[in-house]
């Protein structure tokens, strides 16, 4: 089934590089949170959300530590 199908009855959505655009989520009319394994929203569509009442949160620091030694 299409994505909008499968997060239709979701009241949280929890992914990774996944597409999540105003057409997918317009299903999901219990949708209050979305939580990316990923440092960028680029897959969201953040106006959607806002204007939806939908929290998004990413990993935004989980590499700063390897990012730092790594150029050390």
């Amino acid at each position: 089934p299409p994505r909008g199908q499968k997060i239709a009855d979701a009241d949280i959505v929890v992914c990774n590089k996944t597409l999540l655009d105003s057409h997918t989520m317009r299903l999901a009319k219990n949708l209050k949170y979305i939580g990316l394994f990923a440092t960028g929203y680029n897959n969201i569509d953040l106006d959607y959300c806002t204007q939806n009442g939908i929290t998004v949160c990413n990993a935004g620091s989980y590499s700063t530590n390897a990012t730092v030694s790594i150029s050390l």
